[in-house]
């Protein structure tokens, strides 16, 4: 008589519990690797925001003007004007090149920031008279943003999903209560002016470019923010105590960029991943 041999194998249940064992280790996995991915996002946009930033600030330091085609710019009492002309940089006499602004939500859109150009005159109060004294603040310079013919406004979007929260003024060190919280809605990277030499008078000399830091009042829209730029009474000077801090959100984690600080560099930046004062 023939012995039949059983075969070994699997039941149902064992396979089900198999199969359930397996797909909780992959969800495991999947929640892993989303959650590290998201990090990694995270990380990336706060450290892009605050190198787009120091970008600003190099750029106006090298003297940088978007490159967009000719035009040309003539000063008056008013202030700079613009024209569809021919003149390249650095060929409109009684113009200069003072710096650049930047708004961040400025259509309502948190994952947006605007770049500003802005231009002042070269001669105090926009004077056109012969020998006139050169522009020593941004009050001689009468500041406007470049946006007519050719609008020199950059539209650029923050990287890997970061949005923007809110913006502020901090007058100490740990910018907490009860007095630093001052919400802005622009900052301003200006060039230094040069000295008037004392050799050939009302002349320039040259010197180390160095760049301040200004902070306008919030601002809802482009428009307001263009107006703030003109109005140089709108300008707070960023002092070597005082910093500015621009909070971010990636989902609900909190990230930040900060501008100026103690060590008396007023346009250095610095990032924070994680929660900081004033930021919630």
């Amino acid at each position: 008589m023939k012995t039949v041999k059983k075969v070994g194998g699997y039941t149902i249940i064992e396979v089900m519990i198999f199969l359930a064992v397996s797909g909780f280790m992959f969800v495991l996995a999947a929640i892993f690797i989303s959650g590290k991915q998201a990090s990694v996002s995270y990380r990336q946009g706060i450290t892009a925001a605050g190198s787009a930033m120091s970008a600003v600030a190099n750029s106006v330091a090298n003297g940088e003007f978007p490159s967009v085609g000719n035009f040309t710019c003539t000063s008056s009492g008013v202030g700079p004007t613009f024209t569809v002309g021919n003149k390249s940089q650095g060929m409109n006499r009684g113009c200069i090149f003072l710096g650049k602004a930047v708004q961040f939500n400025p259509n309502g859109d948190p994952t947006q920031y605007n770049t500003y150009t802005i231009a002042g005159c070269q001669f105090k109060q926009c004077s056109t008279t012969y020998n006139a004294q050169p522009s020593q603040s941004l009050t001689d310079a009468m500041p406007v943003a470049v946006i007519s013919p050719i609008d020199l406004t950059q539209t650029n979007v923050l990287e890997d999903g970061l949005a923007f929260s809110q913006a502020y003024l901090c007058n100490n060190a740990s910018c907490s209560l009860p007095n630093p919280l001052d919400p802005i809605g622009g900052i301003v990277f200006f060039g230094s002016f040069g000295s008037v030499g004392a050799a050939i008078p009302n002349s320039e000399s040259s010197g180390a470019q160095s760049v301040s830091v200004a902070t306008l009042p919030p601002a809802n829209g482009v428009n307001a923010i263009r107006s703030r730029i003109a109005n140089t009474s709108d300008y707070t000077v960023l002092t070597s105590q005082q910093h500015i801090v621009i909070c971010f959100k990636y989902g609900s984690t909190d990230g930040a960029v900060t501008i100026g600080g103690n060590s008396g560099q007023v346009a250095q930046t610095s990032v924070t991943y994680g929660k900081v004062a004033p930021c919630s």
